[in-house]
């Protein structure tokens, strides 16, 4: 019997197309809690790893759409 290893930021994501061969932590945190709250059939240890860092995942979703605001903010100027 194999057993899988857990996810880390260091695994590879082969799932979607966008973000397909990224390191999970280059993926947007938008990403993963988009595909998760969706209910999107992901696999098991995909799920696991946005479950375990839920409220991280949150924290940067947050933090990037601030940024992007404050991105916007200034290319309006």
């Amino acid at each position: 019997m194999t057993v899988l290893k857990p996810l880390t930021d260091d695994s590879i994501l082969h799932y979607g197309n966008k973000h397909r061969g990224k390191k999970l932590a280059n993926v947007p945190a938008s990403y993963l809690l988009f595909i998760y709250n969706e209910g999107y059939t992901m696999p098991a240890l995909l799920k696991a790893y946005i479950v375990d860092n839920l409220e991280v995942l949150k924290k940067q979703d947050k933090d990037e759409k601030a940024q992007a605001k404050r991105d916007w903010r200034n290319q309006a100027r």
